[in-house]
């Protein structure tokens, strides 16, 4: 097993994508003019030369005009920044690959490799690549979590992962779509009336599994509810009160999104991608994101939320082939 890359390969995985996307894409990405990851060159330290993007980043512009949660300037601002949103996750959804995976670049050649957080790969199969996920995250957990998270009971719910995802996901072999893992307003640059300029920070791009590629937004106050778990602070459901028509909203734009591309285009974006959304395999992988929280409150919602759609699969009649 590999060690999760040194720094230097992961601004060479950044690089190489924002080549792929400049090349082949029309999403706005700085062009990277030149660049040198020896720390023995020059400058003394390794660099990237890339293009200025003329721009504020979204979360704050949002936070200097004093905007709501999930909202960001005027209603007419705001739908039409939401929309763009939905329009660029289906973009990057649409561009595919036969492996799962992070973006490398060989001379003109761009392959799928080894993948930023894991270090492995590349991978196949969905079955393969989170059976590497889980061994990682919790590989990271048993070192960096706190005491009382590592002998919390809730610790071990990752163990029933790939139980879950084999019931829960649509398996696809292939192609693969890309998936932003942190894509959300703090990495979009926009203007003053929140029109979309560009993007920045892609070392968490990858070829991914659908389930990946349909993680919501991040930052941007979309909640996929934890299955089965019902919230009581008063604060924290004044919140849940204020989103909650976040997540359908997105939905039905990622939908929209969807259809235009392919009837642009006349190709499919990745596989049951806008679907999943609001699925239980979408779910299944939100909880093990957060598992990387390594709170111990965190980890009891779904421990419970796996248990729960444990008992749902067991239940669940199974359909003749």
């Amino acid at each position: 097993m590999r060690e999760s890359m040194k720094p230097t390969d992961c601004m060479s995985i950044e690089i190489a994508t924002m080549n792929y996307l400049r090349l082949n894409t029309d999403i706005p990405v700085p062009e990277v003019f030149g660049h040198d990851l020896d720390a023995d060159n020059e400058v003394g330290a390794p660099y990237i030369l890339m293009e200025y993007l003329h721009g504020t980043i979204a979360s704050d512009l949002q936070e200097a005009q004093d905007c709501g949660i999930g909202t960001f300037g005027s209603p007419e601002q705001d739908c039409r920044f939401w929309a763009q949103m939905a329009e660029y996750h289906a973009k990057f959804a649409s561009i595919t690959f036969d492996k799962i995976g992070s973006l490398h670049r060989n001379g003109e050649t761009f392959t799928v490799g080894p993948e930023i957080e894991t270090g492995e790969g590349p991978w196949d199969t969905p079955e393969q690549y989170y059976k590497a996920l889980v061994r990682h995250r919790t590989k990271v957990a048993n070192t960096d979590a706190p005491s009382e998270v590592r002998n919390s009971q809730s610790f071990s719910y990752p163990s029933n992962f790939m139980q879950l995802m084999e019931s829960a996901e649509d398996r696809n072999t292939g192609p693969f779509g890309l998936a932003n893992r942190d894509f959300g307003a703090h990495n979009v640059l926009v203007d003053n009336e929140f029109n979309i300029v560009g993007f920045i920070d892609f070392d968490g791009v990858m070829a991914a599994p659908s389930a990946v590629v349909a993680q919501l937004l991040v930052f941007m106050g979309m909640l996929r509810p934890v299955p089965g778990f019902v919230e009581t602070r008063e604060l924290a459901l004044k919140c849940l009160q204020e989103t909650a028509h976040l997540l359908p909203r997105y939905t039905e734009l990622v939908q929209a999104a969807v259809a235009q591309q392919e009837a642009r285009t006349g190709r499919k974006v990745t596989k049951g991608f806008a679907g999943l959304l609001m699925s239980d395999a979408a779910s299944i992988v939100q909880g093990l994101n957060d598992f990387g929280q390594h709170r111990s409150l965190v980890n009891d919602r779904w421990s419970a939320a796996y248990d729960l759609l444990l008992q749902k699969t067991r239940e669940t009649p199974k359909m003749d082939a």
